[in-house]
């Protein structure tokens, strides 16, 4: 692999991305971009400890992956505690560490694929809920913590499941005098107009399952319609979840194939207008100097 070194900050500002040859692009402040292959590129974060290098992955560089801008400011962030004395790979793995004890890790296999979760378990009731975590770096506990803390759990230790916490809020039963009933008026069935957090619980598990991160699309057919239609609650919940929680787009796999499909074909009949359009001017010209050379026959 070959080394194209460039000593200006922002150096790939302007650059063709997709266009690269396989290499590693400095762009300045830690950050490189290293190509592999057509459709492999990744950022890193390269910095030296002791006279050591070491590499920090910051996510792949394709267009579904992190954008220049975003690579930009993670590595400044990294350079800025690097420049502190903090070494960011052992930092990590203090992180992983903690992680571990606040958020046990389950692996299970799923549809012949090992999954991995992390788990929160209630300390009164013994509930469990898990997140399940996509390949890659795991998350950091911060995420994990505002994960769960959004599902309506109180994060500790001691860790209190929503259910347990509805409990220890309702005030003591006391006794009303009994009045007069009066009819009320006719209730319809509309659906409320924010989840409750069982069902907002339901939304992002249904996400995790569904929705794939690193393509940054549904998995198959899927959508914020479907998925809603399959939990039988509104799309605009879904739509406001998945937007929340940083998922992506509301797009999916089917759709994205049958782009690139209809991208490909439409490509190929350009190329082919443009080598018929040849050969009718060819023909052309042809015609033209067989007249000339008739006429001066």
């Amino acid at each position: 692999m070959s080394h194209k070194p460039v000593e200006s900050q922002h150096a790939l500002t302007g650059v063709d991305l997709a266009a690269l040859t396989p290499g590693r692009y400095i762009d300045g402040g830690g950050l490189q971009l290293v190509v592999r292959s057509v459709g492999s590129r990744r950022w890193i974060f390269r910095y030296s400890v002791k006279n050591r290098k070491r590499d920090v992955q910051l996510g792949s560089a394709n267009p579904e992956g992190v954008n220049i801008e975003d690579a930009r400011t993670r590595a400044a962030e990294l350079l800025t505690k690097v420049r502190s004395g903090i070494d960011p790979l052992e930092e990590r793995k203090t992180e992983m560490a903690r992680t571990l004890d606040v958020f046990p890790c389950v692996i299970e296999q799923h549809e012949g694929q090992m999954v991995k979760h992390r788990n929160i378990v209630c300390d009164d009731c013994g509930f469990t809920s898990r997140i399940r975590e996509k390949g890659g770096p795991s998350l950091p506990i911060e995420m994990l913590t505002k994960k769960f803390q959004s599902y309506g759990w109180r994060v500790g230790p001691p860790h209190t499941c929503p259910k347990c916490q509805s409990a220890k809020s309702k005030p003591a039963p006391h006794v009303v005098a009994a009045l007069p009933q009066q009819k009320e008026p006719a209730m319809t069935a509309e659906q409320p107009k924010q989840p409750t957090i069982e069902q907002r619980r339901k939304i992002r598990d249904a996400l995790d399952e569904h929705y794939l991160e690193d393509a940054g699309c549904y998995r198959a057919a899927f959508s914020d319609k479907s998925l809603a239609a399959k939990l039988e609650f509104p799309a605009k919940w879904v739509a406001d979840l998945r937007e929340a929680n940083g998922y992506g787009p509301d797009a999916n796999e089917n759709a994205r194939k049958a782009n690139a499909a209809i991208d490909l074909l439409e490509r190929r009949l350009t190329e082919m207008e443009n080598r018929h359009l040849e050969d009718l001017d060819a023909i052309r010209k042809e015609i033209n100097r067989l007249k000339i050379d008739r006429a001066y026959a």
